[in-house]
């Protein structure tokens, strides 16, 4: 389900697309930092922590 990135919460698993991969991955929500136009996830990606940086304006797959 996409949901507002504004939405998104501490544990929540969301669908990611790393880069140079043919297939999507789940990541884990660790942490989340505010900033005034973009919000900063750190995502347990594949064993390793990665801080991803999406502007408030987007969406995100959220994943059950």
């Amino acid at each position: 389900m996409d949901v507002s990135v504004s939405q998104v919460a501490v544990g929540d698993q969301l669908e990611v697309w790393p880069m140079g991969c043919d297939a999507p991955s789940r990541a884990k929500v660790l942490e989340i930092s505010e900033g005034e136009r973009i919000r900063s996830l750190v995502v347990q990606l594949d064993g390793a922590e990665v801080e991803i940086h999406v502007p408030h304006s987007n969406t995100v797959k959220l994943l059950c």
